[in-house]
């Protein structure tokens, strides 16, 4: 018989790898972790640490705000465990900022079919990434959340400000540029100025 195949169009089931994220609407979060990160503002030298990195298309009305997120966190066992970390640190800030209905998007396959259960009690899941999964499923899955794999292209963004020292000041920056806020307050900015994640330190937020 023919093999029968999906339009291209279509979805692949949850947790699977998307070709395009422009078949995604709604907000979208892509994320990646720098596994053993030197590249953080504040480290000794020689020291390492989680680098994290965030992108958050948002749609606001008629039109869109990026998001670019830098942060860090202890160093992680692994470059998989490094990945959950990340992973649970933007679903703190979608829950945050009340992103309802986000896509989580990611570049780890195995993470994203993890994530994609909503389960951490799998014989198959390490030890090592059941806490940060367990935050994630916290944090997001009031937010009706949808989890996809993508590839390191699709991922550029979030994968250069995980790897990046985005500012040379030693304090956060938390700053607005979007030309929507200009004549209001950017809840971005708002939200997020003093917020403080257990476990990671917030060095960027610009909102574009």
């Amino acid at each position: 018989m023919p093999q029968v195949r999906s339009p291209p169009d279509h979805l692949p089931t949850h947790g699977r790898t998307l070709k395009s994220d422009l078949l995604i609407t709604g907000p979208k979060i892509f994320f990646d972790a720098a596994f053993r990160s030197s590249k953080v503002l504040g480290l000794l030298q020689g020291a390492v640490t989680t680098g994290v990195g965030v992108y958050l298309p948002l749609p606001q009305d008629r039109f869109e705000i990026n998001v670019q997120i830098q942060a860090s966190a202890l160093p992680t066992t692994s470059p998989l465990h490094a990945e959950a970390l990340a992973l649970s640190f933007p679903a703190q800030v979608a829950s945050k900022l009340n992103i309802l209905q986000p896509t989580f998007l990611m570049d780890c396959l195995s993470l994203s079919l993890v994530a994609a259960t909503g389960k951490i009690v799998e014989s198959t899941t390490p030890w090592s990434i059941r806490k940060p999964l367990a935050n994630f499923f916290k944090h997001a899955n009031n937010l009706q959340p949808r989890v996809f794999h993508i590839s390191r292209e699709i991922n550029g963004m979030a994968h250069n400000v995980a790897h990046q020292v985005l500012h040379s000041g030693a304090e956060p920056q938390v700053c607005c540029f979007a030309s929507t806020h200009r004549h209001s307050s950017c809840p971005v900015v708002s939200l997020l100025s003093n917020f403080q994640v257990q476990e990671f330190v917030i060095h960027v937020v610009h909102c574009f």
